[in-house]
């Protein structure tokens, strides 16, 4: 474990290690120190070669790397993301998914629940830059949300949760960081109500077709 390494606050105790040598991330879920020793509910190896996604072993409901998709600091910063989102939802249908997903831990029984692996997609239509009162993070997000579209891979206790990287100058959910302070993203629940959550739409197949 590299010195200074731990995981995220709150339940989920996520933390991501990459060895680039490697071409490895090794991913845990409930991540804890007991008695001096690293303790996991839950974890896995992938290959920073490959898909992102893997059957067996993984620390998300949908087989999908912890790694993928996390919105990271330098990328807020530099007010550009290049890559789809990955989000949780309450929303997550129970027992279906869909490729690129192998599993799924959802839950929900509604007609209109959403398969855990499916891609959503911002209405490309709208001009994010107009939007009345958004902020300058919440326009970085909005407009990876058109461009890359953003995958459910696991379920959630909010109908969206998206994932970002603890800033390292974070000291607590009401102070998460220079960064996201200057973008206009408070704090860790921010709901992010300049977006038209309403124009969200579920694309027709993982790859966007």
């Amino acid at each position: 474990m590299p010195a200074g390494a731990g995981p995220n606050t709150g339940s989920d105790g996520v933390l991501v290690v990459v060895d680039r040598s490697a071409h490895n991330s090794y991913e845990f879920w409930q991540l804890r120190q007991q008695a001096g020793a690293w303790i996991t509910s839950w974890g896995t190896i992938q290959d920073l070669r490959g898909s992102g996604f893997q059957s067996g072993a993984s620390s998300t409901a949908a087989g999908a790397s912890r790694l993928g998709g996390v919105i990271r600091v330098a990328e807020l910063a530099n007010g550009s993301i290049s890559h789809a989102l990955v989000m949780s939802s309450d929303s997550a249908c129970k027992q279906l998914f869909r490729a690129p997903a192998v599993k799924t831990d959802g839950e929900s029984e509604r007609p209109d629940c959403t398969p855990q692996g499916a891609r959503l997609q911002l209405d490309p239509s709208i001009d994010v830059g107009t939007l009345p009162g958004i902020t300058a993070g919440e326009r970085v997000l909005a407009k990876a949300l058109q461009d890359y579209g953003i995958y459910l891979i696991d379920k959630g206790g909010a109908p969206i949760s998206i994932s970002f990287e603890l800033a390292r100058d974070a000291t607590s959910a009401q102070s998460p960081g220079a960064v996201y302070q200057a973008a206009g993203l408070p704090w860790d629940y921010y709901d992010l109500p300049h977006i038209p959550w309403g124009r969200l739409r579920v694309l027709a197949s993982w790859d966007g077709q």
